[in-house]
């Protein structure tokens, strides 16, 4: 069974640029007015997309609006759209965890 995330919501953080050519980017809280250099939990990009980190690996959720979700490792570049073993292996502990 594949498994999906829920769709995500809007973010109350927006990506902005810096002004040098756009060479860095920040967050920005628009409720709060709270900026930081670190992409927030749960940011939502332009496009609906959401990502969040698999604790305890290098891979990273990323939810979309327009379907599944799929898996990203920054690290080395790989994407997939099934979880890896060692994904799956962190879903599992932290289903276990939760019981």
């Amino acid at each position: 069974a594949t498994r999906h995330s829920p769709r995500p919501m809007a973010s109350e953080w927006r990506a902005i640029k810096t002004p040098d050519g756009g060479r860095h980017t920040y967050y920005h809280n628009v409720r709060t007015n709270e900026t930081t250099w670190i992409k927030p939990a749960g940011f939502v990009d332009a496009n609906g997309r959401a990502q969040s980190k698999i604790e305890g690996t290098d891979w990273v959720e990323v939810s979309q609006p327009s379907g599944p979700s799929y898996f990203h490792n920054p690290k080395s570049g790989e994407v997939t759209w099934h979880a890896p073993e060692e994904v799956k292996a962190a879903f599992a502990a932290r289903a276990a965890a939760r019981a």
